[in-house]
């Protein structure tokens, strides 16, 4: 009888292919012989690795299994240490707005062209490095391309992009109407109201055309709505569907606000029930037909299913609210706007494979959510917080409490469905800080970067919710603060609480582990960004808030 030991070594190499990275980690306990048969292979190798760092590879040729192993051990010891690869400029030759996004490798600025207020007639676009450019500051910084600028004729409310699955951006915009408001509707706080027209415009990214597989290029969302000044909105894209939350935060009192699902393809729009004013801010979608609104009013998360009727037409429906801690009467919600990235992907969204310099990417299920709020008890009285729990474990919560026989469909006002106490979905999911997120572009992946306070001086700090690299560094280190080469690492694990009972009605009780790496070098930067590679440092106008300069850190 043959035994393992038997069998040639390029044989098990090939018998490797058909397993998976929890399957190869497993086998490493087996034998000596056979770790010594998965430490030889550079495949299994880099499968246990991307596994391990929360990262997929659709595995289209090009480099090696050793090639792609060192670059994927490379980015994250780069990382875990703070030490970036290379340091570049982005000159920014143009007035930005106040509208930004960084998403897959791409920054993002809206464009100003009048000096006299924060108005964006366009947006300008710059791919940042990555791993293999030759040379990063190249033609203005960046992935060794300059700016490429887009000017519209009209007001960009906000842009949203799909990038590698979609060549797609979509922009909304804002175009007034002529002709005056209804009557008693010509004034609000001494401010002009306007009737006004919103529309999606289905862009190709990598041109800036209109989009060649999109139906109708330009999307009527809203023919006719009042707006002082200027709407704000937010929009992602997934699949096929991009959804939009319009809303209108200096309308008091009128019910305006909406939340349009669209086929970007072939220009079906559905809207949703409007939601009583001061609602809904932001959503993230947990996954391809299921969504997250922070409710404002209720401080709880909503979660949405999007689907479709008998007659084929999309609708939307309630299934659950996730309770945030209880607050005390009188504190209010006052801001609150989310993140997670990236997004969700479908089937019909392979897109184009990734660059051959970076073949892996961060696994969409994986990414943590952030949800930055601001609280307010007085006029002068307010507090920042951000909550933070992984993607998957929201949608765990929301479909172990959905009750799919109960479910109709969706009123709009978010009080429908009995809510979920924190208590029973929150403490082991969850890690709570005491300082909102200014730029909501603070996550990419597992990974939350912030500006913290040392004792003298402003430093940055990377925040890793990969549970598999705190258990690793557990074990190498346990609690203990580790200071090498000018930063610093540490593992923190256990329930904690968060003492904010002057807010809410008792200690913030949480358990979800992170590790935090700091560059222990002073920082003026007044914000930070992050994506899969980079870190963007802002310097902004004190006056307007818009960036004025950015210092990138690449790291591979």
């Amino acid at each position: 009888m043959a035994v393992a030991g038997d069998i040639p070594p390029e044989i098990w190499h090939e018998a490797l292919i058909y397993l998976d990275p929890s399957d190869l980690l497993r086998l490493r306990l087996v034998s000596h012989w056979m770790l010594n048969i998965l430490s030889d292979s550079s495949y299994a190798q880099y499968l246990i690795e991307c596994f391990s760092s929360g990262v997929y590879d659709p595995l289209h040729s090009g480099l090696s299994y050793s090639e792609r192993l060192e670059i994927i051990r490379r980015r994250e010891s780069a990382w875990r240490t703070m030490r970036p690869v290379r340091r570049f400029d982005v000159p920014i030759g143009f007035k930005a707005s106040g509208l930004y996004d960084l998403t897959g490798g791409t920054f993002l600025l809206g464009r100003s062209s009048n000096p006299e207020f924060v108005h964006t007639s366009g947006y300008s676009v710059l791919r940042l490095p990555s791993s293999g450019d030759v040379d990063v500051g190249e033609g203005g910084g960046g992935g060794g391309k300059r700016w490429r600028d887009f000017e519209l004729d009209v007001d960009v409310v906000d842009f949203g992009l799909s990038v590698h699955e979609h060549d797609l951006n979509v922009v909304v915009t804002q175009r007034q109407v002529e002709g005056p408001p209804p009557e008693g509707h010509g004034h609000g706080h001494g401010l002009l109201i306007m009737l006004a027209k919103f529309e999606l415009h289905i862009r190709q990214f990598s041109t800036g055309e209109l989009h060649p597989d999109a139906a109708q290029p330009v999307i009527i969302l809203r023919a006719q709505g009042l707006v002082i000044q200027r709407a704000h909105a937010m929009v992602e894209i997934v699949g096929d569907l991009a959804v939009v939350l319009l809303f209108f935060p200096f309308m008091v009192g009128m019910r305006l606000d909406s939340l349009y699902v669209v086929n970007w393809r072939t220009g079906v729009v559905f809207e949703h029930p409007r939601f009583p004013p001061h609602t809904h801010r932001s959503f993230v979608f947990l996954d391809p037909t299921t969504i997250m609104l922070q409710n404002m009013r209720t401080l709880a998360l909503d979660v949405y299913q999007i689907y479709e009727r008998g007659t084929g037409q999309m609708a939307f429906r309630q299934i659950t609210s996730l309770n945030l801690p209880e607050k005390l009467p009188g504190v209010r919600l006052i801001s609150c706007q989310a993140r997670a990235e990236p997004n969700p992907t479908t089937p019909s969204s392979s897109g184009p494979p990734p660059p051959s310099s970076r073949p892996f990417r961060n696994k969409p299920e994986n990414a943590i959510v952030i949800i930055s709020m601001t609280l307010m008890y007085a006029p002068h009285s307010t507090m920042s917080m951000t909550l933070i729990a992984h993607r998957s474990a929201l949608l765990d919560a929301a479909k172990k409490a959905m009750n799919v026989e109960s479910l109709g469909e969706s009123d709009g006002d978010g009080d429908s469905v009995e809510g979920v106490p924190y208590e029973e979905w929150g403490i082991d999911t969850t890690s709570w800080f005491e300082a909102g997120a200014s730029w909501i572009t603070q996550t990419s992946g597992e990974r939350f970067a912030c500006l913290t306070h040392e004792t003298s001086y402003t430093a940055i700090r990377v925040y890793d919710f990969n549970q598999r690299h705190v258990r690793r560094l557990l074990a190498q280190q346990g609690t203990s603060r580790v200071r090498d080469s000018g930063h610093t690492e540490e593992v923190v694990n256990g329930r904690r609480k968060l003492h904010v009972t002057a807010w809410f009605a008792r200690p913030i009780e949480f358990g979800l582990a992170h590790v935090q790496s700091t560059l222990e070098e002073p920082c003026t930067a007044d914000g930070v960004l992050i994506d899969e590679e980079n870190l963007l440092l802002l310097t902004t106008d004190r006056s307007t808030y818009r960036i004025k300069t950015v210092e990138g850190l690449h790291f591979g």
